[in-house]
């Protein structure tokens, strides 16, 4: 409005103009049934204040319209919210989804590598299983002969063959007996891999299937 006197001139026309301020409108509309001794300003003829009961209604159905524009201002406002979060949502699965599809394939592919792992270190297991009982058994066939008495003081060439072969018996059942023992150390350490690879390879499905759900959710109308 510039300097003092323009704005002292603005508020002046704006309230106490004889025709146009609205000091006037105002009283009458504060007290329609007041005798005055100025006649009404242009303002109140062209738009005449409204008695009480009449104010009163148009204040409520103003209100009313407020609050009811204010309720869908709100409305929208939470709308637009969600399809901002929405639209992240979407950028989120769209920038992840083919890094978590690659993950998902190397883990099913590492988990089919577990499982040939696993029958592998099972039938090496069998076989070694098969070996020690074929073993146990030569070395009981072979304790069972019973070389003469004579043949044991005499330690004839026979004796000492037969003594051998059990001692190279144990010696091979001690060695069995180790490979075994590591044998089912790789059973279970190969048992364990596929098992964490399992519940690894199941999480990131859930994850991959989650996100294609979501992503599919949102790009549905």
């Amino acid at each position: 409005m510039g300097n003092a006197d323009n704005r002292r001139q603005f508020f002046e026309k704006f309230w106490w103009d004889n025709d146009w301020g609205l000091n006037d409108w105002f009283k009458r509309l504060i007290s329609p049934d007041l005798l005055r001794p100025d006649p009404p300003g242009k303002l109140v003829r062209l738009d005449p204040p409204l008695r009480p009961p009449e104010a009163k209604q148009l204040w409520r159905k103003t209100r009313a319209e407020f609050l009811h524009a204010l309720a869908t201002c709100r409305r929208l406002r939470a709308e637009l919210v969600d399809l901002a979060q929405t639209a992240e949502t979407l950028r989120w699965c769209e920038t992840r989804l083919p890094g978590i599809r690659d993950e998902t394939i190397r883990v099913q592919r590492d988990l089919q590598s577990a499982r040939k792992a696993v029958m592998a270190a099972r039938e090496h297991l069998g076989q070694l299983l098969t070996e020690e009982s074929t073993l146990n058994a030569r070395l009981t066939a072979l304790t069972a002969i019973k070389p003469s008495w004579v043949s044991r003081q005499l330690k004839s060439a026979a004796w000492r063959t037969h003594e051998a072969s059990i001692r190279r018996l144990v010696d091979d059942l001690g060695e069995v007996a180790d490979t075994v023992k590591a044998a089912r150390i790789n059973v279970t350490a190969a048992t364990d891999e596929e098992e964490r690879l399992a519940v690894s390879c199941a999480a990131i499905e859930a994850s991959l299937k989650g996100m294609d759900v979501n992503s599919l959710a949102i790009t549905t109308p």
